[in-house]
């Protein structure tokens, strides 16, 4: 898949950050912090964010000059972390909307052939490739993440239950496009009724 230099797309323009700073003193330094909460568009959930939070101490020889140097010192400070945590979070996501991961199950006498193409926004999404073609998904929402049911392991692999479920949806996949061919005049005529 080309990609291209993310790091040069990815760079925040001026005036970018849209979070809250604050400053406060703590034995005798003066401290900052940045806070801000980003809306993520999902499919599967009501609301979605991420929080990107910087904080730090402002060094003796930055403190000692204007207030406003101050704030441009800590806003590029912050700026350029809140940016690496951005690209670092939108190659994830690249990643997780294109995971390409090979799938197969034994069922009935056939290997039924696949990927994983997709895990984000907490949905996994299969393809079956052969021995017929056709795509289906799981939510993995609230409910699992509560029962430490999870895509992905901590690190950062499959977990078992998400292999399992690619290949239960192959399965699926497969029995439903065996229907079709089975059943596809009837199928057509009742959607056809349908649609009248």
């Amino acid at each position: 898949m080309e990609r291209g230099n993310m790091n040069e797309r990815l760079q925040p323009e001026r005036g970018e950050l849209k979070g809250q700073f604050t400053f406060w003193e703590k034995n005798g330094d003066l401290c900052y912090e940045y806070y801000e909460q980003e809306n993520i568009p999902t499919i599967a959930h009501a609301h979605s964010f991420r929080i990107y939070e910087v904080k730090g101490i402002i060094p003796a020889n930055i403190r000692a000059r204007s207030k406003e140097e101050i704030r441009q010192y800590v806003q590029r400070h912050v700026a350029k972390k809140v940016n690496e945590e951005r690209i670092k979070n939108q190659k994830r996501d690249e990643y997780l909307r294109h995971t390409n991961f090979p799938v197969e199950a034994q069922y009935k006498g056939h290997t039924l052939k696949g990927r994983i193409v997709s895990s984000y926004d907490s949905t996994l999404v299969v393809e079956l490739e052969e021995p017929y073609q056709g795509r289906n998904f799981v939510i993995y929402g609230y409910g699992s993440a509560m029962l430490g049911i999870h895509i992905f392991t901590d690190s950062g692999d499959f977990s078992d239950h998400a292999i399992q479920s690619a290949k239960k949806l192959l399965i699926r996949i497969y029995n439903e496009e065996v229907r079709k061919q089975k059943f596809g005049d009837i199928i057509n005529l009742a959607q056809d009724l349908n649609d009248q």
